[in-house]
């Protein structure tokens, strides 16, 4: 039972320090009150649940209290998911307003507090490009074509203008290789997201394409057609 909390916690702080990441590169701020996003933010966990960094917080505390066996961290879960849900929610609404107007009323009237969705909601637009041609990527692009997706689009990395040597996603954030697919995940569905925010995790996201290379996944350059 320890081991399987063990393993819960980690994602639980994986799934955190994605949310964390998209506040800084997409958002273009920090989570601390002096710094905030100059952007709004709906990829990653944002484009499931609304709150992914307390709700996160909140449950880690929860898991740890069942690990270590200690009521305290379960009050203080209870205690961090008041506060959240009360004082912090209402402060902050004002500001979102302003700074955000109608698009944040829009991502909030489709995106809960703290339950998160099992489809993305207002997740921006992307375009995964991979190979037709090369044997490894060329099942890359059917994978995703016969999945619902929520505002993702496949093509052939040969249509793309530029030439390619790895696959390719195009969306809020630009990225290449196993990275572009685990990013590309976030469109279909929480489970598929939460495996793709693990295969992009530090240092696991840079081992991972270590290994696909190793396996014949190395760079190929697809070159576009005169």
């Amino acid at each position: 039972m320890d081991s399987l909390l063990l393993q819960l916690a980690l994602v639980v702080v994986v799934i955190a320090l994605r949310a964390v990441a998209d506040f800084a590169v997409i958002g273009g701020g920090t989570p601390f009150p002096w710094d905030p996003p100059i952007r709004l933010v709906t990829t990653g966990p944002y484009a499931y649940v609304a709150n992914p960094m307390q709700a996160s917080a909140v449950v880690l505390l929860l898991i740890l209290a069942g690990l270590f066996r200690e009521p305290f961290l379960a009050g203080a879960a209870l205690l961090a998911g008041a506060f959240g849900a009360g004082l912090a929610t209402w402060h902050e609404k004002a500001d979102l307003v302003t700074r955000f107007g109608p698009g944040w009323d829009d991502y909030r009237q489709s995106t809960r507090d703290w339950i998160p969705r099992w489809t993305p909601a207002r997740i921006p637009s992307a375009t995964l490009y991979a190979s037709v041609t090369c044997d490894p990527c060329s099942t890359v692009g059917p994978w995703f074509a016969r999945r619902r997706r929520v505002s993702l689009e496949t093509a052939a990395a040969e249509d793309h203008p530029e030439s390619s040597t790895r696959v390719r996603y195009e969306g809020a954030v630009t990225l290449t290789g196993t990275r572009a697919i685990a990013a590309a995940l976030e469109h279909v569905s929480l489970g598929w997201a939460v495996l793709g925010w693990i295969l992009r995790a530090p240092i696991l996201g840079w081992f991972l394409q270590i290994l696909v290379d190793a396996a014949g996944g190395a760079p190929r350059t697809v070159r576009v057609p005169d």
